[in-house]
């Protein structure tokens, strides 16, 4: 028995909810002294009622009544009968659609377990013939969309089949177990039973990935299924022979694909229930060689068949696929047909129409018809999909909303939606992560920790599931890829560094720059993207890589407006640099003023476009620090340099440290005492101070305490090879992780309490595989902009004294007071008009506004960090911001990222520069900059720079009225500072550095 299906999602909701009920009531009727309940149906009519419901996209309800058909279903005496498959796959479709990736699997699990608990079971049944229905044009009943690829005749698989057993005996499984009475249970829609063990092979293959393999149900599975039906009719041979080649899919795909090729028809001439499923995944096999012509053909067939035989959980999934696959290929040619199928199954699923839709208004915008993709999603679409919890729809839909934003210059509402479409992909903690990719990961984890893989069978599918996406993932699934790439996993990550032969060093180095990197794409999701679009359009088309240049044509010739864009941009940059600088704005010629406009106006429509390119289908490969890999790294290295860095894993620290000939990876003990040995040394140096307390005494004397600290926390952070390393080293090149981010190398003292700021240079890189990028030559700067608040001085008149000086220290810089009433600050103009930004002024580093922000970042009010690293058709080679505050100011270790986000920025967007730890500010802070520039003028390195300056700043004295890190914390009784007080130099950091 099957109910009657709805014809519109206009209809009241509660008929379906009665009809559920009364059908429940009547299935949990209580029969004594029974080990079934009776019924001559098999499944139970509540299973279809919940299969409509399903299908109309009430997913809720249809949970509920899947799990209720569950309670009541067949049983023996050692669990469920094959009837219990069909709600157990559709309870897991149920929670596959609402992102619950675990407990989908769990229930696509239960279901294989129930079928291999009886073998031999179709041949228990009388399965008898099957009539032909006709062709599809001759009952397509408004299935028209698509022209099929060949000629078919459907069969029409009976919906139940009888048992073919004596009547006057009870059933006994392979156990000896009593079933039930024959009389109380004598058919079964056998047809229904297969398709169900077809959709769970799928999606188990799907949701495991490379793990599939691997899984403990895929040996049995296979054996299952390759078992040869003695007697059976063509239709139950041919499924037979379609669920041995979904079974293969996870061990063997080339056998696969071959066994579901053969059994996609019936004698290679009739179409039946296993027609889509089987046109589905040759499709999406084809979809992922990047054979897209070929997979739409399948993927056409697959709609029209699923549209046919009523299948529309298959027919939501087919039409996700056929959708990403023509909006990769850019197929506009296919809208019509997708609006006219979005059409037909509106009166039918919520999910196949929306998945319809979603695709027809992404292609739309692909064809630069924006008005038309915003009517597509009609009204009562989207309230319909706002009741239902579709993850994957609904951040489709976010991210085409997102991309229409950008093209309709509203840069601001693209990046809200881009932000939505994420988050949902993410999942929440109640579900766990949507993309298969991540959920694979955590998987691998799981069963490398609990000892059910071999390390070298983890490793194999880590490296896998680790490696750089496709740039086929990236234009069939660019907001999946995109999630994957960004969804919070340190912990994971941190889990599998653990899980790491300590004998082999290598592969630890590896985990750990691995660990690193990933931060990076969480924080920064789109900036490789952004940054290889810009440097690709930055040149000549003819003069870029060979594998670079048929997608930027291909990209130029469908967005003619982004060449354009960039060639009027460069051009009016090229004028504005040649104006002259007025300090006040009201003396801006008008000439120049309208050149700024239009540079402006410009820049907002190129990096709107710039956006879309990095946020859609486009392959162009990312651009992000290589891996590490110790022969490629130990080439970049000069004969002098170590580098050395940490990471972070829970309660546990690793550290690295390599130079031309050795490297070293070793633990280091309690973490919990560095970080308080840590805390400890800023105390110690004056740092961390209440109001009322002086500074301490000694803290510019040989014998102070900190250094004391300082050789402690060497010691505890370096291990001895690595510490003999560095005694020689000329240039220490750090990578931290974490809290690591705030150990000041700088101020750590070897045996004899001498820094390491005396001994050698030091600067710092993200990750411990970016040392190419951070190395780079540096360009000779030409126009300076010097920005200065009070940071010299709390006396104003001091304050614009030193900054003065400072400006005249270098040839070429103009200098702007940001209290000026008049002062022009725009940050655009800063970012295009000069090559070098000194910012001496109180910078907020609050981590809040990075969050999922790529570079260019979006505009933001003048002064805050991210605004002076947005960078344009130019951007500043040297960008100095010694008046930012990390967490270590008000004396707490945070995650590092108030340093490590703006670090990445600036080595990222083509910036070298000068980040502090702390504010240190005052006269000295003036003298210290002035110095380090002349030895940049030198043509030094920017970490000898620092490291000369700052020990030239050793010898003099300073008033400590004007140093603001001394006043007003305390009333301190001295009146001058030694310039070897390690406040005044041990905050700065040089980021990036370039060859000498």
């Amino acid at each position: 028995m099957q109910l009657h299906k709805a014809n519109k999602f206009g209809e009241q909701k509660w008929w379906w909810r009665c009809a559920l009920s009364a059908v429940v009531c009547l299935t949990m009727t209580p029969v004594a002294n029974l080990l079934g309940q009776s019924t001559v149906e098999l499944p139970r009519p509540a299973y279809y009622a919940a299969r409509d419901l399903l299908r109309a996209g009430n997913i809720a309800d249809a949970t509920h009544g899947f799990r209720t058909v569950l309670e009541n279903a067949q049983r023996t005496s050692t669990g469920g009968w094959v009837d219990s498959i069909p709600p157990l796959v559709m309870l897991g479709e149920c929670l596959y659609l609402q992102g619950n990736l675990t407990q989908a699997l769990r229930q696509f699990d239960l279901a294989l377990q129930t079928t291999l608990q009886y073998p031999g079971w179709l041949e228990r049944f009388n399965l008898g013939e099957v009539a032909q229905t006709g062709s599809l044009g001759n009952s397509s009943r408004g299935i028209n969309w698509f022209q099929l690829s060949r000629p078919s005749v459907s069969v029409n698989i009976p919906g139940s089949v009888q048992l073919h057993i004596d009547a006057t005996r009870a059933l006994v499984d392979a156990q000896g177990n009593v079933i039930a009475p024959v009389l109380l249970m004598s058919r079964l829609d056998v047809g229904e039973v297969l398709r169900c063990l077809g959709h769970a092979l799928y999606r188990r293959w799907q949701i495991l990935g490379p793990l599939a393999a691997q899984a403990s149900l895929t040996t049995s599975t296979v054996e299952y299924f390759s078992y040869q039906l003695r007697s059976a009719p063509p239709w139950a041979h041919t499924s037979w022979v379609m669920l041995r080649g979904l079974a293969q899919l996870s061990r063997d795909p080339a056998q696969a694909v071959r066994l579901i090729r053969q059994s996609s028809w019936i004698e290679d001439r009739f179409d039946y229930f296993f027609t889509p499923l089987g046109q589905l995944i040759l499709g999406r096999q084809a979809a992922m060689q990047g054979q897209y012509q070929a997979a739409l053909v399948h993927l056409q067939d697959a709609s029209l068949f699923s549209a046919l035989h009523e299948q529309h959980e298959t027919l939501a999934e087919i039409m996700q696929w056929l959708g990403n696959t023509a909006c990769a290929n850019q197929r506009i040619d296919l809208l019509d047909a997708l609006r006219s199928a979005g059409n037909w199954c509106s009166k039918r699923s919520v999910y196949s129409q929306a998945a319809c839709v979603v695709s027809a208004m992404e292609l739309s915008l692909i064809a630069g018809n924006t008005s038309l993709a915003k009517k597509l999603a009609s009204r009562e679409l989207l309230l319909q999909l706002r009741e239902q919890p579709l993850p994957r729809i609904h951040s489709r839909l976010a991210y085409v909303d997102a991309i229409a934003a950008f093209a309709d210059g509203q840069p601001a509402i693209g990046w809200n939606r881009l932000s939505q479409a994420l988050s949902l992909m993410r999942g929440k903690a109640a579900t766990g992560p949507i993309p298969e990719r991540v959920f694979q990961q955590q998987q691998t984890l799981d069963l490398l920790s609990e000892g059910q893989l071999t390390q070298k069978d983890g490793d194999q599918i880590l490296s896998e599931l680790l490696s750089e996406p496709q740039r086929v993932l990236w234009q069939l699934q660019p907001v999946e890829t995109l999630a994957a790439l960004t969804t919070s996993s340190a912990p994971a990550y941190a889990r599998w560094l653990k899980l790491a032969d300590s004998s082999d060093a290598e592969s630890v180095a590896v985990r750990m720059d691995h660990c690193q990197r990933r931060h990076l794409y969480e924080a920064l999701p789109l900036a490789g993207r952004v940054l290889a679009w810009r440097q690709a359009l930055s040149q000549p088309v003819d003069e870029l890589p060979a594998e670079v240049r048929p997608i930027v044509q291909d990209a130029i010739g469908r967005q003619p407006v982004v060449r354009e864009l960039f060639e009027q941009l460069s051009l009016a940059v090229q004028q504005l640099r040649q104006a002259p600088i007025p300090l006040d704005d009201s003396k801006i010629k008008p000439d120049a003023r309208q050149t700024f406009e239009r540079v402006a106006n410009l820049s907002e429509q190129f990096e709107a476009q710039l956006t879309i390119l990095a946020a859609s289908r486009q392959p162009l490969r990312r651009f992000a620090p290589a891996e590490f890999h110790r022969g490629l790294i130990q080439q970049e290295l000069t004969p002098g340099d170590v580098l050395t860095g940490w990471v972070v894993a829970g309660e546990q620290m690793y550290g690295l440290a390599i130079n031309q000939q050795q490297m070293h990876v070793w633990q280091v003990t309690d973490g919990a005492a560095v970080q308080k040995r840590l805390m400890a040394l800023y105390l110690s140096i004056g740092l961390h101070r209440k109001v009322g307390d002086k500074l301490p005494a000694d803290a510019a004397l040989p014998s102070a305490q900190w250094r004391t600290l300082a050789n402690e926390l060497f010691t505890q952070l370096f291990s001895p090879d690595s510490r003999t390393m560095i005694g020689s080293a000329q240039r220490l090149i750090v990578a931290p992780h974490g809290w690591t981010w705030y150990v000041p190398v700088e101020l750590l003292c070897d045996a004899q309490r001498v820094p390491l700021q005396m001994q050698t240079s030091v600067c710092y890189i993200p990750t411990l595989g970016s040392v190419k990028l951070a190395l780079g030559s540096r360009p000779q700067p030409t126009d300076s902009l010097l920005m200065a608040g009070n940071l010299f001085s709390l006396d104003k008149s001091v304050s614009e004294r030193e900054a003065k000086i400072l400006a005249d220290a270098s040839r070429g810089t103009t200098l702007i007071f940001l209290n000026q009433k008049n002062a022009t600050v725009p940050a655009l103009w800063q970012r295009v008009r000069f090559d070098e930004l000194l910012l001496v002024d109180g910078v907020s580093s609050d981590s809040d506004g990075w969050q999922l922000r790529a570079l260019p970042l979006d505009n933001r009010p003048a002064g805050q960090l991210q605004d002076w690293l947005h960078s344009s058709a130019a951007g500043n080679h040297l960008l100095w911001l010694p008046g930012n505050d990390s967490s270590v100011r008000n004396g707490q270790l945070g995650n590092g990222d108030d340093l490590f986000l703006p670090a990445c920025a600036m080595l990222l967007s083509g910036s070298q520069g000068v980040l502090s730890r702390w504010s240190s500010g005052g006269t000295s802070g003036a003298r210290y900059l002035q110095r380090a520039r002349l030895e940049l003028a030198r043509s030094q390195p920017l970490s000898i720079a620092l490291r000369r300056a700052s020990l030239a700043l050793w010898s003099e004295q300073f008033a400590m009225a004007e140093q603001p890190i001394f006043k007003p914390l305390s009333s301190d009784s001295g009146t001058l500072a030694s310039g070897e007080h390690p406040l005044l130099w041990g905050g700065y950091m040089a980021i990036g550095d370039n060859r000498p």
